[in-house]
Parts: structure tokens; C-alpha cells; sequence
């Protein structure tokens, strides 16, 4: 039984290849990015993970050799705290079939993809991230309300805030080419709405910033942060990271009659290179 287990385990690549991750970061709409991955890692101890209760986690697998990069803008000094999260599964012979790895690691994975995009969002260990950012070169707006007698009222009052927000833009970084998260249950709940014969509030916004690309975050928690927008200006903000997450090593042990696979996932900054090239707008709906 072992022996015929073994030999139906695929390589890395294939199973990556046919990874069912139904999950794209929303990170990843910032186009510019920098990969800066580890340099001199030794031996990593990995955590064990059981995938069979759902407790899925990354540990900080370089305790002591965390590398700090310093990033320098004009007279702005950043800090880019980089490191290699992961965890380990086990699988025993006797408890399940080889072609029931490719399921076990599209569940990782894409449990991964949705943490390492929070890392992008929130920031972790003294990272910058889109929401939680003490970078100078971002602006945070003081909320606005969203409220009214009924929805087009509160349309009014959202279309003022994108105005403004553009307006704010086009003062700060005069760029072209915005990508607008948008983030929160009720702002996004609020634009399904449809007005009679004004269309979705969506499809007014896309018409009061034709240059912003409409994202809304998913997958990403924000049930602390409520509910605005965020507008970066593309090509002024830069995506750090270490490493995507990964599949890494596998194999198996005779003795413990255990197959093992290793997955990692490295830290995330989310680095402003000018004022005003991400700026967050905090809604409040009443």
C-alpha cells in the first residue's frame, strides 16, 4: 500500500499547475511590484499543520535572522521587515489516497493567498500595508457620512466624496491612472444598489472617476475597518514582498509511513514613493 502511494505522488509543478486556488489577491491590482526575496537562509524548522481541522497557520520560520531593508524615499526613511512564514502537513498512508493531495494543497494554498493578502492590507511586524500604514507619504482622510432619506441622497453624498477625493488626487500626484479599492459590507452592499433610470451606483461612480479602476476587496477582513475607499495613483506605490505563497519541499518517511509537503509565504510592504499617491477616504454610513 505504501509503495503504490508513492509512486502516484506528482511533482511540485503539477500539482501547482492544477492548484484549484478560486482566489485572486486583491494586492496584486498594484501593478507595481518588487520582488526582494531572502538571501542566506539556513535550515528552516517547519510547524506542523492539520489540514483536517482547518488550522491552517504560518510561523515566522526565521526567528533571529530577520532581515531589515531600508528603503529611502526623498527624506522619508522605510523600514521593510523581511521574512519567511510556513507550516508543514502530514498525511499517513493509512489515512488517505495520493490523489487526494492535489485537494489538500489547493486548500492550503489558497488559505495562504488569502493571508498573504492580508499582510498586504494590514501590514504585520512593522510593515506598511494598504489600511495600516504609518508610511508619510500616505494620506488618511477624517470619515465622511454617507447618509440621507433614502438612496439617491445617499449617492449625492458618496459622489461628493469621489469628487473630492479626485480633486485631492489630481492636487497631490496629478496621475491619470488610479486604482480605487473599494472595501467595507455596507459601501459594498450600496453599490448593487440601482436607482430608477440612473442605473447602479456602481456604474455612476465608474462615471464620476472614469481614469479609477473600481476594485472592491474581498477575501480581506475589514469588519475593523468599516467601510471607505482607497486611491492610489499607479506607478508611485510599489509592492514589496519576499516571496508568494508556495509549495515547497515534500516526500515521505518510511518509518512514521507519513508523506509531508512544506508551504511558505514571505512578508509583505506596501511602500508610497510620493504624497498623496495613496490616499484612504473612511466612510460612515447613517
Amino acid at each position: 500500500m505504501s509503495t503504490d502511494f508513492q509512486t502516484e505522488i506528482k511533482s511540485k509543478e503539477e500539482y501547482l499547475a492544477t492548484a484549484d486556488l478560486t482566489f485572486t489577491p486583491s494586492i496584486l491590482k498594484i501593478r507595481k511590484v518588487n520582488k526582494s526575496p531572502m538571501d542566506g537562509i539556513e535550515k528552516i524548522t517547519f510547524k506542523r499543520l492539520d489540514v483536517e481541522k482547518d488550522n491552517i497557520t504560518a510561523e515566522n520560520m526565521t526567528t533571529g535572522q530577520t532581515e531589515v531593508a531600508h528603503i529611502k524615499v526623498g527624506e522619508a526613511k522605510k523600514t521593510f521587515n523581511k521574512y519567511i512564514a510556513g507550516a508543514q502537513i502530514s498525511q499517513s498512508y493509512r489515512n488517505g489516497e495520493a490523489n487526494k493531495l492535489g485537494e489538500v494543497h489547493s486548500k492550503v494554498l489558497r488559505q495562504y493567498f488569502k493571508m498573504w493578502d492580508n499582510l498586504g492590507f494590514d501590514g504585520e511586524n512593522g510593515n506598511n500595508g494598504v489600511f495600516n500604514t504609518n508610511d508619510p507619504m500616505a494620506i488618511k482622510n477624517a470619515s465622511e457620512a454617507i447618509s440621507g432619506a433614502d438612496n439617491e441622497a445617499k449617492l449625492n453624498a458618496l459622489i461628493g466624496v469621489i469628487s473630492a477625493m479626485k480633486e485631492q488626487v489630481s492636487d497631490s500626484t496629478a496621475s491619470s491612472d488610479i486604482l480605487l479599492y473599494v472595501y467595507g459590507k455596507e459601501l459594498k452592499k450600496f453599490m448593487d444598489q440601482r436607482l430608477p433610470n440612473l442605473g447602479s451606483v456602481r456604474s455612476i461612480v465608474a462615471e464620476t472617476w472614469p481614469e479609477a479602476e473600481l476594485h472592491e476587496v474581498s477575501g480581506v477582513s475589514t469588519s475593523n475597518k468599516g467601510n471607505g475607499l482607497v486611491a492610489i495613483s499607479q506607478g508611485l506605490v510599489t509592492l514589496n514582498y519576499v516571496a508568494m505563497p508556495d509549495l515547497g519541499d515534500q516526500g515521505t518517511d518510511n518509518r512514521a509511513k507519513e508523506y509531508w509537503a512544506d508551504y511558505a509565504m514571505g512578508s509583505v510592504m506596501v511602500d508610497v514613493e510620493e504624497k498623496g499617491a495613496l490616499i484612504e477616504q473612511p466612510l460612515t454610513f447613517s
